[in-house]
């Protein structure tokens, strides 16, 4: 066990921060929820999490786009999972072959905009 001095005042001790590293720089520029909706609204075909993350890095920074990293799949999974509560858009699962193990909701799904039904 340590011993501290009772007349020891922590105010005295000195803190460097560097706020560049408390601060993360964000992973796209414009709204992610309306990147993901024009993703969605190209065409009614079901998309995959990567296809929409690489979609819609594309679309936010034009040709010369990084490669979709794990933090951009998590931003795009936290948008489409909000847009399915709302029932915006509709999930299906994927066939996997019979030996393959079903782990990861976002991976084995595909989505795509729920077709308007019109009476």
């Amino acid at each position: 066990m340590i011993y501290i001095e009772p007349n020891f005042d922590l105010r005295q001790i000195k803190t460097q921060f560097n706020i560049s590293r408390l601060i993360k720089p964000r992973l796209f520029k414009q709204n992610l929820q309306l990147l993901v909706a024009r993703v969605l609204k190209q065409s009614d075909s079901w998309k995959t999490l990567y296809f929409i993350t690489e979609e819609a890095l594309e679309l936010d920074t034009g040709k010369d786009y990084p490669l979709p990293q794990r933090e951009h799949e998590l931003a795009v999974a936290r948008v489409l999972k909000e847009l399915y509560k709302k029932g915006i858009i509709e999930r299906k699962e994927v066939e996997l072959h019979k030996r393959t193990l079903k782990r990861r909701f976002f991976r084995r799904s595909e989505w795509r905009l729920k077709p308007l039904v019109q009476e």
